[in-house]
């Protein structure tokens, strides 16, 4: 700020040294607000990103799906799925899943993970499983619930599970 009304000064006294010297300095006095003004930009972009994968399905890891602890999840909850009907991978489901809570072990186990062995039973087809948006508030749950390819239960995130990601999709209300 001085330099610009140092330059200010320079004008009025007449000498163009001034103004010349205030507009290469002009760039170093803005740096601070550049840098401040890309700070938060960066940050606002990194939040759209991270939330714009809430409405595309979460962040799907096979990894986090088949870790071990989610066999001692299973075997301590006694849940099982069973098969009674083959899925052609061609097509979309929606499946309806009952009793359902606020949170459903039942479904997280067989839809959120790999310890039923969903993959081996229906192979080609993608679970994913959809519930309460308020359960993506807590910044650990969420990316545990994210990792298991699981969404908000809106409008938006099961037209594009079921649209936009091809076939072999299966989304669990």
């Amino acid at each position: 700020m001085k330099t610009i009304l140092a330059a200010y000064s320079g004008v009025l006294k007449g000498t163009g040294s001034s103004i010349l010297s205030a507009l290469q300095d002009l760039p170093a006095a803005l740096w601070p607000c550049r840098s401040k003004m890309e700070k938060h930009l960066q940050v606002i972009s990194v939040l759209q990103w991270v939330f714009s994968f809430l409405a595309l399905g979460g962040r799907r890891s096979s990894w986090v799906r088949s870790w071990t602890v989610w066999t001692y999840f299973r075997d301590y909850f006694p849940i099982r799925l069973i098969k009674t009907h083959n899925l052609s991978p061609s097509r979309n489901y929606i499946f309806g899943y009952h009793p359902h809570g606020i949170f459903c072990f039942g479904a997280f186990c067989n839809f959120g993970t790999e310890a039923t062995g969903f993959s081996k039973k229906f192979p080609g087809i993608k679970p994913s499983l959809a519930t309460l948006a308020g359960n993506f508030r807590l910044p650990v749950l969420r990316d545990y619930l994210m990792s298991g390819g699981i969404c908000p239960v809106n409008r938006n995130s099961i037209d594009y599970l079921l649209s936009c990601n091809g076939q072999g999709m299966l989304s669990s209300l």
